[in-house]
């Protein structure tokens, strides 16, 4: 009884330690897969990090080349800024100096332009007395005007009196033609022949007389009418003096 139960516990036991074994065997087997698997997705990573590694490589290299290229384009800035600055300097001590040129030009344009200004002051201020020496010469002319045209009137009165006078006279003359044709000469009226005579010559020796003074005044009547006429010519001239000045002026500055 011993040999067939001991031969099924052997038998058992042995497709037990089979099954262990087979099982150990599988796992052993699912794990070296697996190990395998591992081991080829650590080389892929492997692989990868050195793919990695050489472009980190590249990269740092690019990147010393950049910081290279940087460096020599930081040092070449600064130089040019140096450079730039010394420049900057040098026309700002250049305005610098233009401005204080410009300050004492624009001093010394400023004393022209005062002097000018005074001048110009004084020559407005002749031009004024000029301009009421002419209002005076004008009024003066025109009280000549008014005075040359009463001795207009005078010598038109006279001269219809010298009119009135010497018609009277041939009306005596004819008078006294006839009187003598007929040698009947009335003594009465003698004397008032020769009173009239008289009165018609002492009133042709008035207007003789009175035809000088009148020339006279109409000479000085013309001459102020040529004062008159120069005086405006005169103030043109000294406008359009002035005017020259005023012009020349800005080019002086």
């Amino acid at each position: 009884m011993k040999d067939p139960m001991q031969t099924k516990c052997i038998i058992l036991l042995s497709v037990v330690l089979i099954f262990i074994s087979v099982m150990i065997t599988v796992e052993t087997q699912r794990k070296a897969n697996a190990l395998v698997e591992f081991n080829v997705e650590l080389q892929e990573k492997l692989d990868a990090v050195a793919t990695d590694r050489e472009l980190i490589g590249e990269e740092l290299q690019k990147l010393a080349e950049r910081f290279k290229t940087t460096s020599e384009a930081k040092s070449n800035s600064d130089a040019l800024l140096r450079k730039k600055e010394d420049e900057a300097a040098q026309v700002r001590k250049d305005c610098d100096g233009e401005k204080q040129g410009a300050e004492k030009a624009l001093a010394e344009k400023e004393g022209k332009l005062k002097e000018l200004t005074t001048e110009l002051e004084r020559r407005v201020a002749e031009i004024e007395g000029v301009r009421s020496e002419l209002q005076s010469s004008l009024d003066e002319a025109g009280a000549a005007k008014d005075g040359q045209q009463k001795a207009e009137t005078r010598v038109h009165e006279l001269n219809n009196q010298n009119f009135d006078l010497r018609h009277k006279v041939e009306k005596l003359n004819v008078y006294l033609e006839k009187a003598q044709a007929n040698q009947q000469p009335p003594q009465a009226q003698q004397p008032q022949q020769s009173q009239a005579q008289q009165q018609a010559q002492q009133q042709q020796q008035q207007q003789q007389q009175q035809q000088p003074q009148q020339q006279q005044q109409q000479q000085q009547n013309e001459q102020a009418a040529a004062i008159e006429q120069q005086q405006p010519q005169q103030q043109q001239q000294q406008g359009e003096q002035a005017a020259a000045q005023e012009q020349q002026q800005p080019q002086q500055q």
